[in-house]
Parts: structure tokens; C-alpha cells; sequence
């Protein structure tokens, strides 16, 4: 599994978020008092940005309509279905590095091969 250095532990202020790209996906690295933690940066509801979120200890709301987000497991608090997905967060020194995993929807489910026949 690939891992990105995707900022140093600086560039994000203690109880605040940030939106970081790596490759095609849009993540959301947030500072809790020192540890870092990155989700998802889109609610599944509206997708809305959670790195501009309201943090309090270790949840995010969300600001269009409120759902909030536990930071621990990805799970939102106030609909039961809904999720985002977490990225594992290592330290090394003041960099800060996470592991992009394999989208497990898209492996499930390739796009088939598309054979193009003429039919003359």
C-alpha cells in the first residue's frame, strides 16, 4: 500500500483542519492537540468539505447540516449508515505521512472489459 508525505506537523494549527489532494482523493487532515488523524474530506450526505468542520475533542460536525463524524472510526454519530473512510497517520520527525489504501468498492467491482464487435 502506498504512503504519502502529505504535510509537516506545522502546517496544521492544534483543533484545526486541512484539505490535502493526494492522487484522485481529497483528504481531510485534522490536528487534535498533536495527533493527527485524516478521513475522507467529503460528507456523505451533501459532500461537503469536513476539514472545514467544527472540531470538538474528537469529532467533526459537519457545517451544511450537522452530521457529525467520530475521528476515531470514521462513523457518523447521528445517521447510522453513513461513514467516511480513515487513513492510517504516521509520524516521522515533523512529517507527517499516511497510507492510501485500495478503494475496496472499486476492487469489488471492476468495470468489465468492453469488446467492440462490428456487426456488418
Amino acid at each position: 500500500m502506498p504512503e504519502f508525505k502529505i504535510a509537516r506537523t506545522g502546517d496544521v494549527a492544534p483543533g484545526q483542519g486541512r484539505t490535502i489532494r493526494v492522487e484522485d482523493r481529497q483528504i481531510a487532515l485534522f490536528n487534535l492537540q498533536g495527533d493527527f488523524v485524516a478521513i475522507d474530506d467529503a460528507c456523505p450526505h451533501m459532500r461537503a468539505d469536513l476539514s472545514c468542520g467544527e472540531l470538538e475533542g474528537r469529532t467533526v460536525t459537519c457545517t451544511w447540516h450537522g452530521w457529525q463524524f467520530d475521528l476515531d472510526t470514521g462513523k457518523c454519530i447521528n445517521v447510522e449508515w453513513a461513514k467516511v473512510r480513515r487513513y492510517p497517520v504516521r509520524l516521522e520527525g515533523e512529517d507527517i505521512h499516511i497510507t492510501v489504501e485500495p478503494d475496496p468498492v472499486a476492487e469489488e467491482k471492476p468495470f468489465p472489459e468492453i469488446v467492440w464487435k462490428n456487426h456488418e
